[in-house]
């Protein structure tokens, strides 16, 4: 999982659904989906824009064990 944290240092404290997208995989849709149901620790702000705190969205993935997606670059530099 240091893996995956350290990845994520390269994006904002606050992830948008696209962010999330991209870490994972999902959609952009799932995730605003997610974000909308509340099953990522999200806050709506201003015009409807959805943000998850990068520490929760860390925690969320400890317990569901959902996958990151790294880029291939990494995989291929064995991180």
């Amino acid at each position: 999982m240091s893996d995956v944290v350290e990845f994520l240092d390269e994006y904002p404290h606050l992830l948008t659904p696209r962010d999330i997208s991209s870490i994972t995989g999902i959609s952009v849709c799932y995730s605003r989906k997610l974000c909308r149901e509340q099953v990522l620790p999200a806050v709506q702000v201003g015009n409807g824009r959805w943000f998850v705190p990068k520490p929760k969205f860390i925690e969320y993935l400890n317990r569901t064990g959902m996958r990151v997606t790294l880029p291939q670059s990494r995989l291929r530099a064995g991180v």
